[in-house]
């Protein structure tokens, strides 16, 4: 018999936590599932300054604090992968790989699935992606202290990403793409003025190719030794689970299906708007769920 349950959460970022952690004070029964990591592009921030009473404080710091809020509340998140959401009579049939494959149901879902990085398609890529290529702070070696590393792209995301490698001890060059950055100017300034970090402008690059176990990119007017290379070129949202459900109707206006977070808000990436999401989806399906409680109640 397939387990049936209030809601089910896939993403266990800020907006999924955020979302938890709500439903858990309301007594809803759900259950959370992350494929990746609790607490999402937290890993990667190397300040987050913008959320009130958090000021100046690392990504990975954060995280602690989210895990430990889940802990108390008792709330495990279960690493397992959302393969496919389907409609059916209870509300959704939701599958995942658990690690073997798995079937829940639920009357409502929560999407907070995030975003995922763009990658560059050139010569020598699909090589050196995981061992020199890499698309996150979060998957990059554990020690990097003394390694050469090149952040290709020009906004916030790359210079945010520079100035946390080199807080740990790299020496860090940042290959922008244009002439001028597209990211905050502050973080402009801070990355000009840390001696550890080189920023070159007009620097697109080409391909990548292995020489004495060094990787070398080839750009137009230039070539860079590195011994990693941090792309941050811009993300997408990580919505393949939402197209299906598109198809004949916008997937907000599907009963019992919220979503939230990254996932939705294109380029306003930010941590507050995602909290802010995932609570007002947990609020959407305790009106939902008290909705449907009413009516069968009407009916008997």
């Amino acid at each position: 018999m397939t387990e049936s349950l209030d809601t089910i959460i896939v993403g266990a970022g800020p907006a999924g936590i955020s979302a938890a952690v709500f439903l858990k004070r309301a007594g809803i029964k759900f259950k959370i599932f992350e494929r990746k990591r609790t607490g999402g592009l937290l890993h990667n921030a190397h300040l987050v300054e913008n959320y009130p009473g958090f000021d100046g404080l690392p990504g990975k710091k954060l995280v602690e604090e989210m895990e430990g809020q889940l802990a108390r509340w008792d709330i495990e998140v279960e690493m397992a992968e959302v393969t496919d959401i389907e409609r059916n009579d209870v509300g959704f049939r939701v599958r995942l790989e658990d690690p073997e494959p798995k079937e829940l149901d639920a009357r409502t879902v929560i999407i907070a699935t995030g975003t995922i990085p763009l990658k560059l398609d050139l010569d020598g890529s699909d090589i050196i992606e995981g061992k020199h290529l890499f698309y996150e702070i979060a998957d990059l070696p554990d020690n990097i202290s003394g390694k050469e590393v090149v952040v290709i792209g020009g906004g916030d995301a790359a210079f945010d990403y520079a100035l946390n490698l080199s807080e740990k001890g790299a020496s860090v060059r940042i290959a922008m793409r244009s002439d001028k950055p597209r990211c905050l100017p502050l973080l402009y300034e801070r990355a000009e003025n840390d001696p550890s970090i080189q920023i070159y402008q007009d620097c697109n690059p080409a391909s990548f190719e292995m020489h004495g176990g060094r990787l070398v990119i080839k750009c137009p007017h230039m070539q860079i030794k590195a011994d990693i290379v941090l792309v941050a070129i811009g993300r997408r949202p990580s919505d393949e689970l939402i197209v299906p459900l598109q198809r004949d109707t916008g997937a907000n206006a599907l009963p019992g299906l919220y979503i939230a977070g990254d996932v939705q808000q294109g380029s306003y990436r930010q941590m507050g708007i995602a909290v802010g999401d995932g609570i007002k989806a947990a609020m959407g399906i305790m009106k939902f769920l008290e909705s449907i409680s009413d009516n069968q109640e009407d009916i008997i």
